[in-house]
């Protein structure tokens, strides 16, 4: 079957008037058609693979750039928001008192509350009453804040901020005598000893009264550079009273 297609081919060939080659090189000429027809197709799924590579690229650095993209639009929002804040304590000061005053006024409660319950240094009777103050300030505050960002009148503004001055006067008031019953300037009061509490039954009343921890007003639990938590809360108070002072002052303006 071979002998008779290369004798045909060899009559088309004749046919066209084209040179015929010899057997043996027409089987190179099959061969190396099929080796080229190899490496074409060889070729052909390299740039395949190079074009999926490059489309897979693509898609990365267009999830890249969409990240990006969103990124960037993001940080104009909070830079916006944060220039709008600082605007508005800058043209509100008394929105700007009253919230140093509440935030200040928030920490110290909460270091009071982390000495107690965190670090078992429990409160006399003087030191809850030094809480009391700022137990009042702190909503005080929050609403002078919110009037002034609302636009409330000048002169209800005014008058919250001097009422929470003289309350933090008071704390100031309550701080220094602490601190006198401390350092035994003056006698504290009578009932200067911590409560009891619940000593429950009568069986166990002997071991509880051994056992229960009381606070006396006239030693200082703590110190710290010579300055007993009293001593901070007069140097604290005083300071949250001279920022309401200053805002009032503003509210007039």
């Amino acid at each position: 079957p071979e002998s008779n297609q290369h004798s045909l081919r060899n009559l088309i060939l004749s046919q066209a008037r084209l040179p015929i080659p010899p057997q043996g090189q027409s089987r190179g000429i099959i061969l190396a058609g099929r080796a080229g027809s190899t490496r074409a197709k060889g070729c052909a799924i390299e740039h395949a693979k190079g074009r999926a590579l490059e489309s897979t690229r693509g898609r990365e650095q267009a999830i890249r750039g969409r990240g990006n993209a969103m990124s960037t639009s993001k940080a104009p929002i909070f830079r916006q928001t944060g220039d709008r804040v600082n605007t508005t304590m800058r043209d509100e000061p008394v929105a700007a008192a009253a919230s140093i005053v509440a935030l200040g006024a928030m920490a110290t409660i909460l270091g009071a509350w982390f000495f107690q319950y965190a670090l078992g240094y429990l409160p006399c009777e003087l030191c809850l009453q030094q809480r009391i103050p700022y137990y009042i300030t702190i909503p005080l505050a929050v609403i002078v804040a919110a009037g002034a960002l609302r636009g409330a009148p000048r002169s209800l503004l005014r008058m919250g901020l001097v009422l929470i001055a003289l309350v933090m006067l008071v704390g100031v008031g309550l701080g220094v005598y602490h601190s006198g019953v401390e350092w035994k300037w003056w006698a504290g009061p009578s009932a200067c000893g911590g409560t009891l509490g619940d000593l429950g039954s009568a069986g166990d009343l002997l071991s509880r009264v051994q056992t229960t921890r009381v606070i006396r007003c006239d030693e200082a639990a703590w110190r710290f550079l010579g300055i007993s938590l009293a001593g901070w809360n007069v140097l604290i108070a005083f300071t949250l009273a001279a920022i309401a002072l200053m805002g009032a002052r503003k509210a007039v303006r």
